[in-house]
This record gives structure tokens, C-alpha cells and sequence, in this order.
């Protein structure tokens, strides 16, 4: 179980996953509740993430519950992802990972910004010029299927 609140309160409640593919990495922020009721959501994502051929960082800051069977897709996934790093994991979710054993085979990392650079096997994070080669598109995984894609550009605040 995670327990940290969303930090835009703005959003209607509910879980879904944003894919959001970057120069050299793609990003997969995990919003709500992970379990049995939404790891379909979650695992349509992760083949999503995987078509871009990138290691797949997953931000969970905004995750506020994760259970086994939310992981399942991580496990049926393993072998034909890329490389796949948790990141914004607080110490609870850790914990549901940690039993689970699933920090044998992902890296775990309390914040985004703690994925180092310069180790071999963590993806490097782009700087904010990465935005500037061209727009990025994000894609929503929501209950009811994937909706539009948002376009990301360097002229973004």
C-alpha cells in the first residue's frame, strides 16, 4: 500500500498511467490506485512504453496504493521490456516491492531526480533542452481506453 496524495487535487479521482517519451528515456507516471481493478490500465501502458524502444522510467510520486496484482504486469512484462526503474517510490510502496522481491530486478529509487546519470545501468534523465528537438507526445491510459495525446513543446512553461 503507498499513501502519498496526489499533488494536484484538481484531477478527478481514479488511476491511470501517462507515457510520456523523452530523448533518451520514457517516462511512465503512475497516478492512483494499482491493483487487481487497474493493472490492465497499467500493463497497456507498459506496452505502450516498450514500442519506443527507450528504458522506461516509472514515476511513482502520485501512486496511492500498489498490491501484487498490480505488479503481475511487470513480471509478464520483464523479459521483452527495456530496462525498467522505479522512481518516487515513499517508504510504504517500497515496502509492498521490497516483499514482493521486486527490487532483485528493478532499481528502486526514493526520487526522480535520485536515477543517477552516471551509473551504466540506470537510464540518464534528459535535461529540459531535451524538449527542444521537437515536441514529445504523452499518451493518457485511463478505465476506458487511451485518449488523446497531448503534445509537450519547449515553449511550455
Amino acid at each position: 500500500m503507498h499513501t502519498s496524495p496526489l499533488c494536484d487535487s484538481s484531477q478527478s479521482p481514479g488511476f491511470y498511467c501517462d507515457v510520456s517519451p523523452l530523448d533518451d528515456v520514457t517516462i511512465v507516471t503512475v497516478v492512483g490506485a494499482l491493483g487487481r481493478a487497474t493493472a490492465h490500465i497499467f500493463a497497456e501502458a507498459l506496452a505502450h512504453a516498450m514500442t519506443y524502444g527507450l528504458p522506461i522510467v516509472l514515476e511513482c510520486s502520485h501512486l496511492t496504493y500498489i498490491d501484487s496484482f498490480g505488479c503481475r504486469p511487470l513480471l509478464d512484462y520483464r523479459h521483452r521490456l527495456p530496462l525498467i526503474t522505479f522512481a518516487g517510490v515513499d517508504r510504504v510502496a517500497r515496502n509492498v516491492l521490497e516483499t514482493l522481491n521486486l527490487q532483485t530486478v528493478f532499481p528502486i529509487y526514493d526520487r526522480l531526480d535520485a536515477v543517477a546519470p552516471d551509473h551504466p545501468s540506470h537510464p540518464r534523465l534528459p535535461a529540459r533542452s531535451a524538449y527542444v528537438s521537437g515536441p514529445k507526445p504523452t499518451i493518457h491510459f485511463r478505465a476506458h481506453g487511451r485518449s488523446q495525446a497531448k503534445t509537450h513543446s519547449s515553449r511550455s512553461a
